[in-house]
């Protein structure tokens, strides 16, 4: 999914994976260590940069690994590239905007062609 071979995350990393995540997406990574030591999970969406330069959006989802003293050892989980669903919503949330700015433009002009401004009487339903 990010494009960079397993062996450098593995081991002895030749990168970890805070080094490919978006640097505006960082506060909201910095509290998933905070999250999972409080609540012993975490679940969060944020942006990341693939080994060609791409910017996905993944939803990193796991539990924590604490010691007896409740110190967290480490984060255990999977990222799931949720970047068509993000696109997705974003779309949706666009075409939403313009269809409200559509509506109230044209709920102006028809109020600007009546009498007193006011909008015409609703068409019973069924018409």
């Amino acid at each position: 999914m990010l494009g960079y071979p397993a062996q450098d995350f593995l081991g002895d990393p030749v990168r970890s994976l805070a080094e490919v995540i978006l640097p505006e997406d960082e506060p909201i990574v910095a509290e998933k260590g905070a999250m999972a030591q409080q609540q012993g999970f975490f679940d969060l969406d944020y942006r990341v940069v693939t080994a060609l330069g791409q910017i996905k959006w993944v939803n990193d989802r796991g539990r924590a690994q604490q010691d007896e003293n409740g110190e967290l050892l480490s984060l255990h989980g999977v990222l799931v590239d949720i970047t068509a669903r993000k696109n997705a919503l974003r779309s949706l949330q666009k075409s939403l905007a313009e269809s409200q700015r559509l509506n109230q433009t044209m709920q102006r002009w028809l109020a600007q062609r009546q009498p007193g401004g006011d909008l015409p009487p609703a068409p019973p339903p069924g018409r």
